[in-house]
């Protein structure tokens, strides 16, 4: 019989035919297709616009992607179906987010799983910032977000830093698509300077738990 495939990267097609990591460490997906998705790592998982529509399907995932990057990056153009078993962590570094979604994508999120996402590299910085779920430093505007908790879905996005949302934007007045969010029976969703203490200076915007980024902003002595 023939063997069947063994992933070393974490990510497998329908086929159990493995989708490799480049010499970095970053897999890309640019296939339409249902991958599963099992992994611990410190490189994004890109799906490119060439892909179209995707179901990921991820179980016990942890990821911390470095500066610039988000932990699961969808281009603009996709559909992504994300399915959650599991605890899993998704972490952008700096400027990144957990899911980025971008203007002209698509993310439908659900599952019996405990994602969370947490953008920025879990800092609070005055210059740049990353969203949970949705908007980067760069890409600012979300995309089509849905998050579907009919199976138990439980989630937590975290957004830190400049005008950044837990789900939504990262860029001042930058919610232009849906966010839709159905039979989530538990929610957490904080934006960029959600505990306010750690200010230096004042006039810092940070943003909402879930909308369009900033217009949240903290003065050093606001919580007293």
């Amino acid at each position: 019989p023939a063997a069947v495939p063994v992933s070393t990267s974490g990510v497998t097609d329908e086929s159990g035919t493995e989708v490799p990591a480049d010499a970095t460490g970053v897999i890309t997906i640019s296939a339409a297709g249902t991958y599963s998705v099992s992994l611990t790592c410190a490189a994004p998982i890109v799906v490119t616009a060439a892909a179209k529509s995707v179901t990921l399907n991820l179980t016990g995932v942890t990821i911390a992607a470095p500066a610039g990057s988000s932990a699961i990056e969808l281009q603009s153009g996709v559909t992504a179906n994300i399915a959650v078993s599991g605890a899993c962590s998704l972490t952008g570094g700096q400027g990144g987010c957990g899911i980025a979604v971008p203007e002209g994508a698509t993310l439908n999120l659900s599952g019996s799983g405990s994602p969370t996402a947490t953008g920025n590299g879990g800092t609070d910085t005055d210059t740049i910032g990353g969203s949970g779920i949705g908007g980067t430093a760069k890409a600012g505007t979300n995309g089509n977000i849905l998050i579907d908790g009919t199976n138990g879905l439980t989630v937590a996005a975290y957004g830190y830093g400049k005008e950044a949302s837990g789900i939504g934007s990262c860029v001042k007045y930058g919610l232009q698509y849906p966010i839709t969010i159905q039979n989530v029976k538990n929610l957490t969703a904080q934006g960029g300077y959600y505990n306010a203490d750690v200010l230096k200076e004042d006039g810092v915007e940070g943003g909402p738990g879930i909308g369009g980024g900033g217009k949240c902003t903290f003065a050093a002595d606001s919580k007293d």
